[in-house]
């Protein structure tokens, strides 16, 4: 061996390769489809930041009150003194 290595031949046919080129070009063109489908659908479900402000605010306001009642009454429950 001279260190060269031979292609192998494939037996692939050119009516076989127009098939399988149809067959990419198939699907590349479906994917094109769903793409564009999933453009659309983000477009018209999409919140802008401006539009989910207020409702990030009242999230964390109850969060925070919450939060505040839970830390005051385990301070409450700690600071009780026994009877």
């Amino acid at each position: 061996m001279d260190g060269s290595q031979s292609i192998p031949d494939t037996n692939i046919s050119q009516s076989s390769m127009n098939i399988l080129l149809a067959r990419i070009d198939e699907r590349t063109a479906t994917l094109s489809r769903d793409v564009e489908e999933i453009k659309r659908t983000i477009a018209s479900n999409y919140v802008t930041r401006q539009e989910f402000q207020p409702v990030r605010a009242i999230a964390y306001g109850l969060v925070a009150i919450i939060s505040t009642g839970v830390v005051v009454g385990l301070i409450a429950l700690l600071l009780r003194t026994p009877q």
